[in-house]
């Protein structure tokens, strides 16, 4: 769309239009390409922004994000750490879930000591960035642990330790139920047939 001349003071027709097509941001835009090349490439607007700053140039946020738009500069995506996980597929044939104990009483909920246990191994990070690995065995009667175990690995090792000294709490005939998540420390044959009650 066009105006005449007429319609407009003629000092802001004149201003207008010799703006047009004119970059605002022209002296902006080599700084912008050149920090973001400084860095490597993999930095995105706010980094490049701030630098900027740090420099004395004076732009807003949303100009450097426009312009590395219009400059095809895109920081390349991190790749995301996927979580660890502890199945390796099922290392031997699972056993059957037991959701009741013989007597009706849900597993998850138990009327004495020692009914059913559960388990799992837990990652912690420490303040040092190393990683350490827990695995308890808890009383579902009260929530307390029966045993535990550490290592700086979650190797079967842990889990089996912790089971074991689990069991030499036991008074003899008690036999409880071990519910775990079938991770690979529970699904090898070294834990699932000393313990056929495992869930």
């Amino acid at each position: 769309m066009t105006f005449a001349p007429t319609e407009y003071p003629q000092s802001s027709y004149e201003y207008h239009r010799a703006r047009l097509g004119r970059d605002r941001y022209a002296w902006l835009r080599p700084w912008v390409r050149k920090l973001f090349a400084w860095m490597g490439g993999g930095r995105g607007y706010r980094a490049v922004w701030a630098e900027l700053r740090r420099r004395g140039a004076r732009a807003s946020e949303k100009v450097v994000r426009r312009l590395m738009r219009e400059e095809g500069l895109r920081a390349r995506g991190r790749r995301r750490r996927r979580p660890r996980s502890s199945y390796r597929g099922e290392a031997s044939p699972a056993p059957p879930n037991l959701p009741l104990l013989p007597d009706g009483t849900h597993l998850f909920r138990a009327g004495r000591p020692n009914e059913p246990w559960v388990t799992d191994v837990t990652e912690f990070r420490l303040p040092s960035g190393e990683r350490c690995y827990l695995s308890p065995v808890i009383d579902r009667f009260d929530g307390g642990p029966v045993s535990w175990s550490v290592g700086p690995r979650p190797t079967a090792a842990v889990a089996d330790s912790s089971l074991a000294a689990a069991c030499a709490t036991l008074a003899p005939g008690e036999a409880p139920v071990v519910h775990s998540d079938r991770g690979f420390h529970y699904s090898w044959p070294g834990w699932v047939a000393p313990s056929a009650g495992t869930a």
